[in-house]
């Protein structure tokens, strides 16, 4: 001002990320372990595991499986999940939104359920 007098707040810097309390996939990525693309697993890992496993489900009257949160694939006869198949290095929890989509790009219908992803065809 006219009097030379100097006024100063002090101001608190934090990351924004902090501020919004919003959380990305990064951040949910368990630590030591790199993010995975579920479009790059599908393509280089689950694909051929499930087309043939769905080829020789449909023919046996089968419509829809579930893939556990372990890897195992599911098929229900009566009351009980019986397992079919095992994918390696199946997406965690957090990528199944992702890999849901990623399944539905490729002609299956996909829904995250608490027991799994539910793939049907």
């Amino acid at each position: 001002d006219q009097n030379a007098n100097i006024k100063c707040d002090m101001v608190k810097i934090v990351p924004l990320s902090k501020v919004g309390g919003e959380t990305n996939e990064d951040d949910a990525t368990p630590p030591n372990r790199q993010p995975v693309d579920p479009r790059i697993w599908y393509e280089t890992q689950g694909r051929s595991v499930l087309e043939a496993l769905i080829s020789d489900l449909n023919s046996r009257g089968h419509s829809k499986l579930t893939l556990r949160e372990d890897g195992d694939i599911c098929i229900e006869q009566g009351e009980d999940a019986v397992s079919q198949e095992h994918l390696n290095n199946f997406p965690q929890k957090v990528y199944w939104p992702r890999l849901a989509e990623v399944l539905e790009s490729n002609g299956l219908a996909a829904e995250v359920t608490a027991q799994g992803i539910q793939v049907s065809w």
